[in-house]
C-alpha cells in the first residue's frame, strides 16, 4: 500500500523533521541576547537537522534517479540550504553588531528634585527609560552618570535625549567607555573629586565585519568635537586599544574642553 511505501514514509518523516524546525526557529528566534550556549545548541541542532535531511535526500534521489522526484528533491534540498544559510548568516550579522555583553549590575535610574540619577550598563532599553523619566519628570535638568559602558548605537540615543532637552552631566564616580558619549552631550559637564572618565578605541567583537569600525569611531569623535573638545586629546582618547581604559586627570578633561566647570 501507498500508506507503507518507504517512499511516502521518508517524505513524510522530512516533511514533520522541517515542520519541527520550523516551529523551533519561530518558537525560539534567534536574538542578540541569547545566551551563547543556547545560539550554539540551536545552530547544532539545525546542522544536525541538514545533515538528516541531505542524508534523506540522496537515499531518495538515488531511488528514483532523473525522474519528476528527482528535480523536485534536488531543488528542496537546495533552496533548504540556501534559507538555512541565510537565516545563520544574518543571525550571525546581528550578533556581532550587537555582541552580548559582559554580565554587569542591574540598571538603576531615580530622581532627586532636578537630578536624575542613572546607574549601570547601557543597552537597548536606556532610552527608552530614560525618554520615559523625562517625560515624568519635566523638572529634571541634570543627569548624573555611573556606567562602565554598554552599546555604542544606546548611547547615541541617549546622547540625543540629554542634548534634546539641554541637560547637564555630572559624574561622581566612574563614567567610561560609550557612558562618555552621553555626559559629552551635556550643557554643562562636571566630574566631581572622585568621578572619572574612561577612553579607549573602538574595536569589532567577532570575527565577522559587519561594522566599519573606523567610521563609526570618526562618527563619535566627529560628536567630541562638535561640543569643543580638543583635536589632540581625541587623538590621545581613540588611540587607546580597547581592552585597555584610560582616565586622564580632572585639569587635562578641563583644559581639553571634556568639561566645562
Amino acid at each position: 500500500m501507498l500508506g507503507r511505501s518507504p517512499f511516502v514514509q521518508v517524505v513524510c518523516a522530512l516533511a514533520l523533521l522541517w515542520l519541527g524546525r520550523l516551529g523551533v526557529l519561530i518558537g525560539l528566534p534567534i536574538k542578540t541576547t541569547t545566551s551563547p550556549a543556547i545560539f550554539l545548541g540551536l545552530f547544532g541542532l539545525d546542522l544536525l537537522i541538514l545533515a538528516v535531511t541531505i542524508i534523506f535526500a540522496i537515499w531518495l534521489i538515488r531511488k528514483h534517479p532523473r525522474t519528476l522526484w528527482f528535480w523536485c528533491l534536488s531543488l528542496s534540498v537546495g533552496v533548504v540550504l540556501i534559507s538555512s544559510a541565510n537565516y545563520w548568516v544574518s543571525a550571525l550579522a546581528d550578533r556581532a553588531k550587537n555582541p552580548p555583553l559582559p554580565p554587569q549590575q542591574s540598571v538603576v535610574l531615580e530622581t532627586r528634585g532636578s537630578v536624575a540619577y542613572w546607574s549601570g550598563p547601557i543597552d537597548f532599553g536606556s532610552f527608552e527609560a530614560l525618554e520615559n523619566t523625562l517625560q515624568r519628570y519635566p523638572q529634571i535638568t541634570s543627569l548624573s552618570l555611573s556606567s562602565g559602558g554598554g552599546r555604542i548605537a544606546a548611547a547615541r540615543g541617549m546622547a540625543r535625549l540629554v542634548s534634546e532637552a539641554e541637560l547637564d552631566t555630572s559624574v561622581s564616580g566612574t563614567c567610561s567607555s560609550a557612558c562618555t558619549l552621553v555626559f559629552i552631550a551635556g550643557e554643562n559637564r562636571t566630574v566631581g573629586q572622585d568621578g572619572r572618565l574612561g577612553f579607549h578605541g573602538y574595536k569589532l567583537l567577532s570575527g565577522i565585519q559587519t561594522v566599519d569600525t573606523d567610521a563609526e569611531q570618526t562618527r563619535d569623535r566627529q560628536m567630541f568635537q562638535e561640543r569643543g573638545v580638543d583635536a589632540l586629546f581625541l587623538d590621545h582618547a581613540f588611540s587607546i586599544p580597547f581592552e585597555e581604559i584610560w582616565f586622564p586627570d580632572h585639569e587635562l578633561l578641563l583644559r581639553s574642553g571634556v568639561t566645562t566647570n
